[in-house]
């Protein structure tokens, strides 16, 4: 796989989120595909100094001077892309979630596969057609010349955001996109909505990109599927 992606995961230590965070890293992102890098997005945290309206990252963690609400996770997606246009080489930015199983040779297989494009690409895992946005817990896949239209239009696209009535940045940006910009979303394969108790053998398959842990910040969500998917490896290779 030759495309280069950033897979970048929103982050926070409270209500629950430290742990699933600390489970993902030992799961879903513990063996990242070369051609991937996988940062976590956080806004204040405790023990790192951040300047006024400044950002920076320290190893795989990006900071950004916000408060840790979920209406300024827009602005933390938003800065995390000017800092990825001004310091990396990429082709694609998945924007996702931190209460989400994603499995990235999957996602490395859907765009070689599925001849996502490098340019205007906007692909999420659900559609919800009245906002025009193609996606459920994160923004989903956007191509490179996506990313730079959203931080060159950063100042409509929040003040369209604030005229919302229900502050969710994946609607925001996929209004922005889809509506403003005529960029029509596109769907990944599977999405599978599940609970701990649903779990098991037959409701983890070969096909699904991402599990959305509905309603639950049980980090041991993430250990189950992954030991599913480690047996059914190892299986394999036998």
């Amino acid at each position: 796989m030759d495309k280069k992606i950033i897979v970048a995961s929103v982050a926070c230590d409270h209500g629950g989120y430290g742990p699933m965070i600390e489970a993902s890293r030992e799961t879903c992102y513990k063996e990242i595909p070369d051609n991937m890098s996988v940062y976590y997005l956080y806004g204040h945290r405790i023990g790192v100094n951040i300047g006024m309206c400044e950002y920076k990252v320290i190893e795989d963690n990006f900071y950004c001077d916000h408060a840790e609400v979920s209406t300024n996770m827009l602005f933390k997606t938003i800065e995390f892309y000017e800092w990825c246009l001004e310091n990396l080489d990429f082709d694609y930015i998945y924007r996702t979630s931190g209460n989400c199983y994603y499995d990235l040779n999957l996602l490395n297989k859907s765009i070689e596969e599925d001849n996502i494009p490098s340019h205007g690409a906007y692909y999420g895992n659900g559609i919800f057609g009245h906002v025009g946005f193609a996606c459920a817990s994160g923004v989903g896949l956007l191509s490179k010349d996506l990313v730079e239209l959203v931080v060159k239009q950063k100042h409509r696209l929040v003040a369209s955001f604030f005229r919302c009535k229900k502050k969710i940045e994946d609607v925001a940006i996929g209004k922005f996109l889809n509506v403003e910009q005529g960029f029509e979303p596109k769907l990944f394969r599977k999405m599978v909505h599940i609970r701990y108790g649903q779990i098991n053998e037959d409701t983890i398959d070969d096909v699904s990109i991402m599990y959305w842990f509905y309603r639950t910040n049980n980090p041991e969500c993430f250990y189950k599927i992954y030991d599913i998917k480690k047996k059914r490896q190892n299986e394999h290779l036998q």
